[in-house]
């Protein structure tokens, strides 16, 4: 298991936004990652983008989705109006992640980072929760939108950061 204590970097592969009725027919290959909702408005001939929603799966990501749609129909983001898009992020660097890491833990940790960088407008309060497992370096590929390039987690949660109870002291 890495310390989390030494700085780590991890590159995140983004995919094109697709609309929320064609979620169901995605690619199956995108299993465990995270999620990026947004609506966009159309008005006097242009578009206007509004992070709505970010989210993690440790399975496949449009089984999360479809929980949002079909168990949790009171999410407050399925009462905006507007059309919605998706993009679904993946780590393709380090290749080892999964047994590199607690997944679960590195999950939460980006996600807690993405969602801090980006405030969407449904799940913003969760930076009160933030949860600095790991001290990241995190460089966004892809179609990442207002997802900057880069996220360094260690600037965003300083003063967070505390020993975790499962790590036995072990520097990988």
């Amino acid at each position: 298991m890495h310390s989390p204590f030494r700085q780590h970097t991890i590159i995140i592969k983004w995919s094109n936004p697709i609309r929320w009725d064609r979620v169901a027919k995605f690619d199956s290959d995108w299993n465990g990652g995270w999620y990026y909702i947004t609506r966009n408005i159309y008005r006097n001939g242009q578009c206007y983008v509004t992070p709505i929603y970010i989210g993690k799966a440790s399975g496949k990501i449009s089984k999360r989705i479809l929980n949002h749609t079909y168990r949790d129909s009171e999410k407050p983001f399925l009462r905006e109006y507007g059309e919605f898009e998706i993009r679904f992020g993946r780590v393709v660097s380090p290749l080892n992640y999964r047994t590199s890491y607690h997944y679960n833990r590195l999950l939460l940790t980006v996600e807690s980072a993405l969602i801090t960088e980006i405030y969407p407008k449904c799940n913003c309060s969760q930076t009160q929760r933030y949860t600095p497992w790991y001290k990241l370096v995190i460089k966004n590929t892809g179609k990442h939108d207002r997802i900057p390039d880069t996220i360094t987690t260690e600037s965003q949660a300083a003063h967070h950061l505390s020993l975790p109870s499962w790590w036995d002291g072990t520097i990988v």
